[in-house]
């Protein structure tokens, strides 16, 4: 029912086209209210009678009275459930819905009882109706003292879930995060966010629990990530990234996944630079794998046996086995590592295979080797 005036709005309709357009659908006229009770929109058919009457109440009732007549937008307004919603609410023979668009009250709007009986009316259009006339008002850049059209203020309610799916759905944060693009989602601890990423064209940063969260376009990271990841290596810093997502509705899942990425990079040795969730896919995986119930008998039975023999002769075959693992197995920096001669490396990793029956030149054997190793340090 709805439809058309979604319709008018997504074509860059003028508020006045919208009111206009909200009263032949609910068959009632109607008026936008702002936040201070006024309505400085009404559509085409609002009856004059019904401004004066509310004119006359107002001069001839107390404050407290008035206060008390709309206390329950006063009520909306401070709960801070930062939802577009809308709550209707039938009184002196006027139907009102309030409307809240990213935690802040915006107003809504009021039906007098002329056309339809109001109890005639669906609430689910009217509803509706009030969520678009407030998705119309922050397009419109309406109210001008908020920030409610910062990208910055958006993201952050994104990622603290405070706007809700049906406002992503109708795609108008698209105004401030192109369609088309694909996207990826950042996380890193650092006192600024300023100067981090120079080379990055973000979207928008927001403060994100004890971090910083940014979104931005995952093919021109990709496209810079050579020059980012030393630029962010020269701070000390780690920057995590999300996989690559086609819409803002995932922000929140790749945030979190972000800030997984953080921590399996750390976990893994790195500490600074640019950790993208593709290099740590696998490590993704066996973090799923880690919480089932019998996820010990994942580890391989070698990396049990190399455990065992070290703590019973005080060698150290499965600190080599890591070392030559994160070393992409080369000897030279296993052994600078380890502060061992190559040839210490070279007899350590011959016995593998000749008392432990482990194979590292069997590409299968590495894989279960490496993911064991990283399994066994998490569970």
């Amino acid at each position: 029912m709805t439809q058309r005036l979604m319709d008018l709005l997504l074509s860059g309709a003028e508020l006045r086209t919208l009111i206009d357009a909200a009263e032949d659908i609910l068959g009632n006229p109607l008026a936008f209210i702002d936040r201070n009770q006024n309505e400085p929109l009404l559509s085409k058919s609002y009856p004059q009678d019904d401004i004066e009457d509310k004119i006359y109440r107002r001069r001839n009732i107390s404050s407290a009275e008035y206060e008390k007549d709309t206390g329950y937008v006063m009520a909306l307004s401070l709960t801070g459930r930062p939802h577009i919603i809308a709550w209707p609410n039938i009184r002196r023979r006027r139907m009102i819905c309030g409307s809240l668009v990213g935690g802040r009250h915006l107003g809504g709007i009021r039906l007098p009882d002329v056309g339809r009986p109001l109890e005639d009316l669906d609430p689910d259009a009217v509803t509706e109706t009030a969520q678009i006339l407030g998705m119309a008002m922050v397009l419109n850049g309406w109210p001008a003292d908020t920030e409610i059209n910062d990208g910055q203020e958006l993201l952050f309610s994104i990622l603290n879930q405070r706007i809700n799916p049906p406002f992503l759905a109708n795609r108008m944060l698209y105004l401030l995060f192109p369609e088309g693009s694909t996207y990826c989602m950042l996380w890193f601890i650092a006192d600024s966010a300023e100067g981090l990423l120079p080379d990055l064209q973000t979207y928008c940063y927001a403060l994100a629990e004890n971090g910083f969260a940014a979104l931005t376009d995952y093919q021109a990271l990709l496209k810079n990530r050579e020059t980012l990841d030393r630029e962010i290596r020269s701070r000390g810093r780690l920057v995590s990234c999300s996989d690559s997502f086609p819409s803002v509705q995932e922000i929140y899942e790749n945030f979190r996944l972000a800030q997984s990425v953080f921590q399996y990079a750390l976990a893994a040795g790195q500490t600074e630079g640019l950790a993208l969730f593709n290099d740590y896919r696998l490590h993704h995986m066996l973090a799923s794998v880690s919480r089932l119930p019998d996820a010990s008998r994942y580890l391989h039975n070698g990396i049990r046996a190399l455990r065992d023999y070290d703590r019973e002769k005080g060698t150290e075959y499965l600190a080599t086995l890591r070392t030559y693992l994160d070393c992409n197995q080369n000897i030279g920096r296993t052994a600078q590592r380890l502060c061992v001669h190559k040839n210490t490396v070279f007899y350590r990793l011959g016995r593998l295979k000749s008392d432990f029956g482990l194979d590292i030149q069997d590409t299968k054997t590495l894989v279960s080797l490496y993911c064991s190793l990283w399994l066994g340090d998490i569970l």
